[in-house]
């Protein structure tokens, strides 16, 4: 066997090329690549703002409570239908009924005494009426002239109630000034001559 040399050149060892560094990027790009700092005047809302927020947002629950608090009472009023309860005058009784003058028409003196019966009727379903003690008084229709008062005692009116109060006494002594006199003794001549 024989052994021709190899035609091909025999390799030689050369040291590896020295590793290739990148290129240095421009100061421009390296700029617009960093993270901006967070700048905090930008992004926060003046003061102003918040105020104007919260006055909006006060305003609209107010709004929003006086609608409810309308429907509330819209449903109530349909539901319980209140009325006024009544007062009725059932009777009444002259006892005294006295005007006396002095001879010189200087001064007159006043002195009555009635007897009523006042009935007070609640016609409500589903309410009712709590009183406290309270004064009648009576005055003449046309002058407005003092005839005397009396008083009632505090009571409940229950729903669907009526009340009855027999002998309330009204009573008044009383000095009376000539103008009140002379427009009170008219009233008294038609009554009389009524009878």
């Amino acid at each position: 066997m024989s052994v021709f040399p190899s035609s091909k050149p025999a390799a030689t060892t050369t040291a590896a090329p020295p590793p290739q560094t990148a290129p240095l990027p421009d100061p421009q790009l390296l700029q617009q690549l960093q993270p901006t700092p967070y700048n905090r005047r930008h992004h926060h809302r003046p003061r102003r703002n918040y105020c104007c927020c919260c006055c909006f947002w006060t305003i609209l629950i107010i709004l929003i409570l006086a609608l409810l608090v309308a429907i509330a009472g819209s449903i109530l009023y349909v539901l319980y239908r209140p009325h006024r309860p009544s007062f009725t005058l059932a009777s009444l009784r002259i006892h005294r009924l006295n005007l006396t003058t002095t001879a010189d028409s200087a001064s007159s003196h006043l002195s009555t005494l009635f007897n009523l019966t006042l009935s007070s009727k609640n016609p409500n379903s589903h309410l009712t009426f709590t009183y406290d003690p309270f004064t009648l008084s009576c005055v003449t229709s046309n002058n407005d002239v003092f005839i005397g008062n009396g008083t009632l005692p505090a009571f409940i009116s229950n729903s669907k109630n009526e009340t009855t109060f027999k002998g309330v006494v009204i009573t008044t002594s009383s000095d009376l000034d000539a103008d009140t006199v002379n427009n009170l003794r008219p009233d008294l001549k038609k009554k009389m001559g009524s009878r």
